[in-house]
């Protein structure tokens, strides 16, 4: 019996030895063994030994090798173990040490840190409070210059946009970055009503914010200055809106009628039957006091019957100030306002085939005596005029007109029309008209625009088209890139018939080095006649191309050219 105890308790022992032996090489290996597991590991081997040593010298011939495994320890072992226990022991001390340190440093820095904060924000408020009680120039200028400023400045801005017929939003802009500066600028800026009289909306806008926008303007503008609205629905790109937005924005462009007696100008572009018409509807029967300038353009809204008077559709009641008038691409029949007092008319029809005014409808807007600006591009007037008609159409203070596409309406216009005044003729995608041998020139005009004009006109024509404009100063040749037909092309027989005598400025806008060619002939065939052209104008990308093409030779011409974007 004693000799299977001592068997058991030396395997319990020999199991011991092991677990040791694995643990001293975990703390080798990894070197963070806990003090506790050590002591509890010592425990056990040294209560097992205790219990045991009563029997060995009953067993000593029982035990065999194989009882004692390989990995039994020494006295070496033994010993190296304790060493260990002490060196971990010294390291954690050692390492909770460090940490103290480390944390006593991290809480000094935290106090310097905040120290520092503070001494920054003092900082702060001295430089503000030494700032403001140097006022700067600007900021110590009466508010009545202040407010002289900020309406040049908007004034300046919109005077330079491209886009007379529908601005975008660059006054918007302007107003909310003059009211963004500083305290003082707000305060001036908000307090005065003619930064606020100019509502924009474009298809970028959210409606809902929109509104908000529209009620905040109209509030700032106070109740007695005129309105100027300008919107945007074209939705480009998009091919449906849903209908909550379309509600949102019929209902955006309807808040302003209850200020029609207030409008200045109102711009709008609309794809939307639903929006347009409800809007439309409601001017019929209003009166527009103080409107000074309408731009409609609705995409392809389109009665079938040709208008055979100039009785306007919308405000009735009268618009006694409306001085202009820009409509595209919709039949006036449903929006035309009056044109009593009208000095600048501008209409669109791209649509080939359809018309909006008879030849007797022309003739009543052509007698319009205050009428200075006229723009008719497209088909635009019906083709039921008489061709055999010689009698003259009169428009006396007529200053400004441009045609373009209906070949048969500029054919019949401009052979008939007496306009002692007219001061700028511009022509696009047409043929020269055919004007009757040795016509009287145009008294008074001094500038020539020819747009994409195609190469069907014939020398004759083109003869009798100079001869008639033959008092020119100015003039502009242009075509658009991407243009089907090519441009014309200067006839090289007239060369040398020193056409425009007076011509002192060319604007040229082509697309390659040869159909310039002609031209620079005909300024060097003027040069040499004694009639020389001061300046003549070039694209910078044509200029910079040809001189890539080894063809700067085309600007030996004897004048100065000028650089164009």
């Amino acid at each position: 019996m004693h000799i299977v105890l001592c068997k058991v308790h030396l395997i319990d022992l020999s199991i011991a030895a092991n677990s040791l032996n694995s643990l001293v090489e975990n703390v080798a290996s990894e070197s963070l063994i806990t003090h506790v597991r050590v002591n509890a590991c010592c425990r056990v081997l040294k209560d097992r030994r205790a219990r045991t040593a009563c029997n060995l010298t009953l067993c000593k011939r029982s035990v065999t090798r194989s009882i004692i495994p390989w990995t039994r320890m020494n006295s070496d072992q033994t010993t190296g173990i304790l060493g260990t226990k002490d060196n971990v022991q010294s390291s954690l001390h050692k390492l909770a040490s460090k940490r103290v340190i480390l944390e006593t440093q991290r809480d000094k820095l935290l106090l310097e840190a905040d120290a520092l904060a503070e001494k920054i924000a003092g900082v702060r408020v001295e430089y503000g409070t030494l700032y403001n009680a140097t006022i700067p120039p600007i900021s110590s200028l009466p508010n009545e210059t202040l407010c002289i400023i900020f309406l040049e400045a908007v004034d300046n801005l919109q005077s330079s946009v491209d886009d007379e017929y529908y601005p975008g939003k660059q006054r918007d802009r302007i107003v909310l970055a003059i009211s963004h500066v500083c305290k003082n600028w707000r305060d001036t800026a908000i307090r005065l009503p003619n930064l606020w009289t100019t509502f924009t909306f474009d298809d970028k806008d959210d409606w809902r914010t929109a509104r908000d926008r529209f009620d905040t303007y109209l509030h700032r503008a106070g109740p007695l200055h005129l309105l100027e609205f300008n919107f945007d629905f074209s939705y480009p790109g998009v091919v449906k809106v849903d209908s909550v937005t379309e509600a949102g924005r019929a209902a955006l462009l309807n808040a302003t009628i209850p200020y029609v007696e207030r409008w200045r100008k109102i711009s709008v572009v609309v794809l939307s039957e639903s929006i347009f018409e409800k809007w439309i509807n409601q001017l019929t029967s209003l009166a527009a006091p103080n409107l000074e300038c309408f731009c409609l353009s609705p995409y392809d809204f389109f009665q079938d019957d040709l208008l055979d008077d100039i009785q306007p559709a919308i405000f009735k009641r009268g618009a006694p100030k409306l001085t202009s008038v820009y409509v595209d691409d919709i039949n006036p029949l449903v929006c035309l306002p009056p044109l009593n007092s009208i000095t600048t008319l501008h209409f669109n029809c791209p649509h080939v085939f359809r018309g909006w005014f008879t030849w007797n409808a022309f003739l009543k807007i052509a007698a319009i005596p205050s009428l200075t600006h006229l723009s008719i591009l497209g088909y635009t007037i019906g083709s039921n005029w008489d061709p055999h008609v010689t009698y003259p159409i009169a428009m006396s203070n007529l200053e400004e007109l441009e045609l373009g596409r209906d070949q048969e309406f500029i054919d019949s216009l401009l052979t008939k029309l007496v306009a002692p005044s007219l001061n700028t003729l511009t022509l696009h995608h047409a043929n020269f008209t055919l004007f009757p041998r040795d016509p009287e020139p145009f008294p008074t005009l001094r500038n020539l625009s020819l747009n994409n004009f195609p190469l069907e006109s014939d020398l004759e024509s083109f003869q009798c088209f100079v001869h008639k404009t033959s008092l020119v100063e100015q003039l502009s040749i242009s075509y658009k890139e991407g243009s089907i037909a090519p441009p014309f092309e200067l006839p090289s027989t007239a060369v040398n018939e020193h056409l425009w005598p007076k011509l002192h400025h060319v604007a040229f806008q082509l697309r390659e080095w040869r159909h310039f060619e002609p031209y620079r002939d005909l300024i060097r065939s003027s040069n040499a006649a004694g009639l020389p052209i001061d300046a003549i104008s070039l694209p910078s990308s044509t200029l910079e191309a040809w001189e890539a093409e080894d063809h700067s030779e085309m600007l030996d011409i004897g004048c100065k050219i000028i650089a164009t974007f």
